[in-house]
């Protein structure tokens, strides 16, 4: 409500879980990984693989959807901890889960927008 207008209807995603660190069956935050996440989210910006600033518009384009692998794709860089722990098939399972609603959500667009310009079978 209180947010800046340049910053209105614009949601910023941030995928930290590259940043947990994990040791002795125990998940933190080191100091640096904290203020990478403050970094992202003081700057409002897009960080290739870690942050991105996304329009209200295409969150409703996917269905109101705020899962974030759909909004940032992850560098590969492997976790230290999260993502490391699923099995490959459980990994891409999500993985295929989270296109088919990036796909739905196109095709959707794509058959609205021929609606609109008198496209209809």
């Amino acid at each position: 409500m209180n947010k800046p207008q340049e910053r209105k209807d614009k949601i910023l995603f941030i995928d930290a879980v590259d940043e947990v660190v994990r040791e002795r069956a125990q998940s933190f935050l080191r100091d640096e990984q904290i203020q990478k996440m403050l970094h992202a989210y003081r700057n409002f910006e897009n960080i290739n693989g870690f942050a991105r600033v996304v329009n209200k518009d295409e969150v409703l384009t996917n269905q109101a959807n705020l899962n974030i692998p759909l909004y940032i794709r992850s560098n590969g860089n492997g976790s230290k901890a999260g993502r490391s722990e699923e099995t490959p098939l459980m990994h891409a399972i999500v993985e295929w889960q989270e296109s088919s609603l990036t796909l739905r959500a196109s095709m959707n667009n794509l058959f609205k927008m021929l609606e609109e310009v008198g496209f209809d079978n």
